[in-house]
């Protein structure tokens, strides 16, 4: 499979809990060793799954599924009461390639699921304003309802949005187990999206009113995405107007473009010049949306690190200096709070 490519800023670079490599690698029906071989193509160590606070680059998690699966010949990766076989996500995607609009798309990939008879079907309903879109219960053990859930729920959302080439606001995600150490993951790999944990059912919930968005897809990009489709689903990013994300933006666009000098990132005075806000509105705004601008500085130095610990030659120190930091040891004692780990871990192959 070739690699992805990125098209914008603030979700490509994002990092998340290695719990959620702890539970794609827990029921791939292969051996030890080949997992030790595909954690190291993934430049993850095997050591970090030991430790509850370390994180993985989104780019990293994407590459271990792809991985998995064609290892394990299992779309799954062992989770689903079945298998589904490497090659369902094609035939599906090109079944509904020709659909006019997001209602269109939703009737096909239920109509699929139905005939194929697998873990994935789901049902739609309107209630109110809202589209619900259900997965079916699964009697499973709670880590593979942690992976066929929320994958599920992933490919639903990342799917409508590589339809409509936007990214669908989600109002709600409902998930039908209690909220795990790194719940609060989950809200980064949904946009910011409120997660409701121990609901009924699995259920992705947006407006009704974005049906009726056209299919702006055709067969070449669908092929296009198929190349790899994990890592380009996974990596999806189109402009957001929250402004979590667009601090984020211009935060990450100071920091690429002081490349190799120590980059200054921005104050908050200055960033809510940018976006023509008073310091206090945009303190406020950031609030509303859970979030404040000296977390989201931190973030970002977390999840650039750890990118560039995972993904470039850079050393330690030049890595500490491009974030920001005068000396390497204020760098690693920060990076070990952020991560339980030093950065010295991120390199050990």
């Amino acid at each position: 499979m070739a690699s992805h490519s990125s098209s914008n800023v603030s979700i490509n670079n994002i990092s998340i809990s290695v719990a959620f490599a702890q539970t794609a690698l827990a029921k791939v029906p292969i051996s030890d060793d080949e997992k030790s071989n595909i954690l190291q193509q993934c430049r993850i160590p095997s050591q970090l799954l030991m430790q509850p606070s370390a994180r993985i680059s989104l780019r990293q998690y994407g590459e271990l599924i792809t991985q998995l699966m064609l290892a394990g010949k299992d779309e799954l990766l062992g989770h689903g009461e079945q298998i589904l076989p490497i090659g369902n996500f094609a035939i599906m995607s090109h079944f509904m390639i020709t659909a006019k609009n997001l209602e269109h798309v939703l009737k096909r990939l239920k109509q699929y699921n139905q005939v194929m008879d697998n873990d994935l079907s789901i049902e739609i309903e309107i209630v109110a304003d809202e589209c619900k879109v259900s997965l079916p219960k699964l009697d499973l053990a709670l880590q593979s309802q942690l992976f066929v859930y929320e994958f599920g729920l992933f490919f639903i959302h990342r799917m409508l949005s590589w339809y409509s080439q936007s990214i669908i606001p989600i109002t709600a995600i409902e998930l039908p187990f209690a909220a795990p150490v790194h719940a609060r993951d989950y809200a980064l790999v949904f946009y910011g999206a409120p997660i409701k944990f121990n609901a009924p059912r699995a259920k992705l919930n947006f407006d009704k009113r974005l049906l009726v968005k056209e299919n702006k897809r055709g067969l070449a990009a669908l092929e296009q995405l198929l190349t790899n489709p994990i890592a380009n689903l996974l990596m999806l990013q189109f402009h957001s107007q929250s402004y979590s994300a667009r601090v984020g933006e211009i935060l990450q666009s100071t920091l690429q473009a002081r490349i190799p000098e120590i980059p200054e990132l921005p104050s908050l005075d200055k960033v809510a010049a940018k976006l023509n806000l008073a310091p206090y509105t945009l303190q406020r705004r950031l609030s509303d949306e859970g979030n404040s601008f000296i977390a989201l500085k931190n973030q970002l130095k977390r999840d650039k690190a750890i990118e560039l610990l995972a993904h470039s030659e850079l050393s330690i120190e030049q890595i500490s200096h491009y974030l920001g930091f005068a000396e390497t040891s204020p760098f690693t004692r920060t990076f070990k709070q952020w991560t339980g780990v030093p950065p010295s871990a991120y390199r050990k192959r």
